[in-house]
């Protein structure tokens, strides 16, 4: 405000000096147009430093995104990688079960060793449907001698109160639920969806997916060790009378119902199904 007036001032000076003198005249204009050249001048030379200083901090900020977009690929790749060999190998295997012949007998699950309609559903299931048989043998690794080894001692179990029935009904809904929630999971992540999760999605993200199937695997392996358990403990006992048999029905009750929940492998897929259903996460720089 203060340059302004200044300038107006000396503009109204020299203009007044013009009616005395034709000499200070041309002077006093001159002197003017070198002041607004000077100025103009110095205006642009502050317009082209601001755009300068605004050009550097866009780059720096444009280097910033694409440093961080790059540490975030990496990031995920690595999780991916993690991961990607086990969904190959579990994908191939489950491919091959689903090719092998299922022995006549169903390695035992069959209506010799359990009656039909004892109240418990996935007994009914196991006897009616061959996928559900399969998914069972596929959580044990399609393991003949173990799979034939537990069905045998689950066989002997009884009770007074045909409880028992619930027993073998856990075991039979944990491998088949527990080999489901992994093939579902497996099924979900393709080599496209591996790709899709590696670009769009943070790194928070890709870890909390890249740990739930991780758990898938671990609850799977549990399981495994839960049979291996009982066909250790159990699997020379030979229960021939029905108080054997009760025994031994109880005993694997109280050892291991409570471990036969599948659950959290359920929730885990559930899980899973919605973190993949999204496009992509909001991701601010």
């Amino acid at each position: 405000m203060i340059y302004k007036i200044l300038t107006l001032f000396k503009i109204t000076l020299l203009f007044s000096c013009s009616f005395y003198s034709p000499s200070n005249s041309e002077e006093a204009t001159k002197e003017l147009q070198s002041n607004l050249i000077a100025k103009n001048f110095s205006i642009n030379k502050a317009e082209n430093l601001n755009n300068l200083q605004q050009s550097q901090l866009s780059k720096t900020k444009k280097e910033r995104i694409i440093k961080k977009f790059i540490q975030r690929l990496n990031e995920n790749e690595e999780l991916i990688e993690s991961i990607e060999s086990k969904i190959e190998i579990s994908t191939q295997k489950t491919n091959q079960d689903i090719q092998k012949i299922e022995p006549i007998d169903h390695f035992g699950i069959n209506k010799n060793a359990f009656p039909e309609n004892t109240g418990a559903s996935n007994i009914d299931l196991m006897l009616k449907k061959n996928e559900a048989r399969r998914l069972f043998y596929s959580s044990l690794d399609y393991d003949e001698n173990k799979i034939k080894k537990l069905i045998s001692i689950l066989a002997k179990t009884s009770s007074s109160s045909g409880y028992h029935y619930n027993i073998i009904d856990a075991f039979f809904w944990k491998g088949f639920k527990t080999q489901e929630s992994l093939e579902t999971v497996v099924n979900l992540l393709t080599k496209n969806e591996l790709r899709r999760l590696i670009l769009n999605f943070e790194t928070k993200t890709v870890k909390d997916i890249q740990e739930k199937f991780e758990k898938l695997m671990q609850n799977k392996n549990a399981w495994i060790k839960i049979v291996e358990e009982v066909i250790s403990k159990y699997g020379n006992n030979t229960a021939s009378s029905s108080v054997d048999r009760i025994i031994l029905g109880e005993m694997i009750r109280l050892g291991y119902e409570y471990k036969l929940n599948p659950d959290e492998s359920m929730r885990i897929t559930e899980k899973m199904k919605i973190l993949l259903k999204a496009c992509c996460d909001h991701i601010h720089y």
